[in-house]
């Protein structure tokens, strides 16, 4: 099952062999595939995969210090919880990185925030 944009990003991960995500986006991607996945075989499958793809990513800690920041973030520009602890996490990435979200608000606090954003 393909999301909205998974061909997109499929094609920015290609074009940089670095990853790195918030910790936190390994338990949404098993909690995703778990609601649509419905037939446990496939749904065992798609985890597995996730677990070895998932290997190759740079994740940043869920730390009191980016639970923090993703308070301050959230209190400044009024984002939701969960978007707010992946900018606190992006922040804590070396600059250069590129963060990349489809979502037009999260972008914008993004681009406040000075982090690159694509598409």
């Amino acid at each position: 099952m393909r999301e909205e944009h998974s061909d997109q990003v499929l094609r920015l991960m290609e074009a940089d062999g670095a990853w790195s995500a918030c910790a936190l986006a390994l338990v949404e991607s098993h909690v995703t595939l778990c609601a649509r996945f419905v037939q446990p075989e496939a749904r065992d499958e798609a985890r597995r995969t996730l677990d070895v793809d998932w290997q190759r990513f740079a994740a940043v800690a869920l730390g009191d210090e980016v639970l923090a920041r993703a308070v301050e973030i959230s209190c400044q520009f009024g984002t939701r919880t969960l978007d707010s602890i992946h900018l606190a996490a992006a922040e804590r990435l070396p600059t250069g990185l590129t963060c990349v979200t489809f979502g037009e608000r999260l972008a914008a606090v993004a681009r406040t925030l000075g982090l690159a954003v694509a598409p």
